[in-house]
């Protein structure tokens, strides 16, 4: 009789939306491009970040300058230097919410990475002695899962989350489908159990590098279950058709 797969291992695990974008835009970083900006960001730095953004992926600039244009800004000024002054608070309102959504994506980036390793990790211990994991707790670099306070309605100061942070507020997020790709090192969602690469490029690399590293007698006991599978399958075939 033919052995099927664990039904948990074929599942396929829904990823929230917000979460997949995310995931999606740090994948076309092709490398950490922090900069010095979310150190020593200020003001005056304004256009030297605007021309930063620009040496970005398209998806992620459009990300960052989404909806940042404010037609409801109607200009007032009369004299040149009034216009001045005008043109240089746009910019700096864009940039402001620009950089804030980059620095978000930097710290999105800080805890996947961290769930990614610790999950490699408990993987492996839960196949080494057995036990469950369960719960865990990651901070960005600043050592805080927060990232400001703003004062409600009623004057009451509240935490101040990041979009980022909010994803895991208003979805129940399973923390163990955030994987690092074992090809390219890309965070990942595993829809899958028995997933370990984050796209089918990945997959066939890590195929090959799996066939190249068997054994003789692996090699020869993987021919076997192929043809029997095969055989099995031929026989389904013939008695569909009686």
């Amino acid at each position: 009789m033919k052995k099927t797969k664990d039904k948990k291992s074929r599942a396929k695990y829904k990823c929230p939306r917000e979460l997949e974008h995310i995931i999606g835009l740090l994948r076309l970083n092709e490398e950490d491009r922090r900069s010095d900006f979310l150190i020593n960001f200020s003001p005056e730095k304004d256009k030297e970040f605007l021309s930063f953004a620009e040496t970005l992926h398209p998806q992620i600039k459009e990300y960052l300058f989404f909806a940042v244009e404010f037609p409801d800004l109607i200009s007032t000024a009369k004299t040149e230097k009034e216009k001045l002054e005008e043109e240089n608070y746009k910019i700096w309102r864009k940039c402001h919410i620009a950089f804030s959504r980059y620095s978000d994506l930097m710290t999105a980036k800080s805890l996947l990475d961290q769930i990614a390793e610790r999950n490699k990790v408990v993987s492996e211990m839960e196949k080494q002695y057995g036990f469950k994991a369960i719960g865990l707790q990651v901070f960005d670099e600043a050592g805080k899962g927060i990232v400001g306070l703003y004062a409600d309605n009623r004057g009451f100061l509240k935490p101040l989350k990041s979009n980022f942070l909010l994803i895991f507020e208003e979805s129940n997020v399973d923390y163990k489908r955030i994987r690092q790709c074992e090809i390219c090192q890309n965070i990942y969602w595993q829809y899958r159990n028995d997933s370990l690469t984050c796209s089918l490029e990945c997959a066939n690399v890590l195929r090959v590098r799996l066939s190249r590293s068997l054994t003789p007698e692996q090699k020869a006991e993987r021919q076997a279950k192929r043809s029997a599978n095969r055989i099995y399958k031929q026989n389904l075939k013939k008695k569909e058709k009686k």
